[in-house]
């Protein structure tokens, strides 16, 4: 992180300590966040966290990535996929953490996809905590998901592209989001099983106009996951 940004980052942080102000901000679905996907030897799928696991910006959560995700993971080994999307009251990883110790059928999914990080970077939170948060949820997860499920944790996305905050704002976010996934790199290498996956950014496809698509960003995202799940 440059020198000067160092130094402007506690006070940054201190303004915008309920949030950088997103032109990514949306409505989240109301119908049950879960699903099935028909097919022999269904696979058990859980996503968590973040503006996906919420589903922000779908009508329902059939749209969202959950769903996505389980169709073209069906689509590519052939088998079925019971779905769930777990939203959080609360989108910071804390949150995301204490809903995953209160989830009982932690242990019967097949793959695990934790999405932290873009509230916490909108939030500006410090990079110790996030990252000694991060190790006791993937410690957690670790200890408590089926011995051979896939842990998958997605990297913080790009939000510094989607902020209306002045320049400077903008790239101590960018230096904040670059941080966290330092630490959560060398926090899941710490964590067998566990695997950091880079999801694609939003671009020019994701737009109608000047309306942002999340519809189309999670389809994407689904599509990219189902590619690369069956090589972990």
């Amino acid at each position: 992180m440059r020198p000067f940004r160092v130094l402007l980052r506690p006070v940054i942080a201190w303004n915008y300590s309920s949030g950088v102000p997103t032109r990514l901000s949306a409505g989240t679905p109301s119908d049950a966040p879960h699903g099935a996907i028909e097919g022999r030897d269904p696979l058990s799928l859980l996503v968590v966290g973040g503006i996906a696991g919420a589903g922000i910006g779908v009508q329902t959560f059939e749209q969202a990535l959950a769903c996505q995700f389980a169709m073209a993971l069906a689509q590519t080994t052939g088998r079925g996929v019971d779905w769930e999307s777990l939203p959080t009251p609360n989108l910071k990883l804390a949150g995301v953490a204490a809903c995953l110790r209160e989830l009982n059928s932690l242990p019967s999914f097949d793959i695990v996809l934790v999405l932290p990080g873009v509230a916490d970077a909108l939030a500006l939170a410090s990079h110790s905590r996030w990252r000694a948060e991060l190790q006791r949820l993937l410690a957690y997860l670790t200890t408590t998901s089926a011995r051979t499920a896939k842990i998958l944790v997605g990297e913080v996305q790009d939000v510094a592209r989607h902020v209306q905050v002045r320049p400077i704002v903008r790239g101590v976010l960018e230096d904040h989001v670059q941080t966290l996934n330092a630490d959560a790199r060398s926090v899941c290498a710490e964590e067998k099983g566990v695997h950091l996956v880079r999801l694609p950014e939003a671009e020019a496809s994701d737009y109608v106009g000047e309306v942002f698509s999340y519809s189309s960003l999670y389809r994407r995202w689904g599509r990219h996951l189902a590619e690369i799940v069956p090589q972990l």
